[in-house]
């Protein structure tokens, strides 16, 4: 893997060879936490040379993102593959970059106005 990036509500993992799309891994194979607290991945999906995974919520700018991928046990057609069939391998409490350019944008003020939040 070459890099792992918040994109929104999602983290991005690129990889340096083109995968196949047909060898989606489980939700459940990842692992991620934000401040160190688990953040549930909702979706996979895997196009070009990128996989990309839904959290159950976004992050904010500047908190610790870690994520950790553990294939399918017995099931190799769950797991991240190359075209040619080399797969990906497991990694643990992988640092993601989690920058102002990848992430949604934090409020650094506000006021309440009855019920409106401004």
């Amino acid at each position: 893997m070459q890099k792992a990036e918040m994109d929104g509500a999602s983290i991005v993992l690129t990889y340096n060879e083109t995968l196949n799309p047909d060898t989606v891994p489980y939700a459940d194979n990842y692992y991620a936490t934000v401040s160190g607290s688990f953040r549930q991945v909702t979706g996979v999906s895997v196009s070009g040379t990128q996989v990309r995974l839904a959290l159950q919520q976004g992050v904010v700018v500047g908190q610790s993102v870690k994520l950790s991928y553990t294939p399918q046990l017995n099931d190799a057609s769950r797991h991240i593959q190359t075209l040619l069939g080399k797969e990906a391998a497991a990694f643990t409490n992988r640092d993601v970059t989690n920058t102002t350019s990848t992430t949604l944008p934090r409020p650094v003020s506000g006021s309440l106005s009855g019920r409106s939040l401004h």
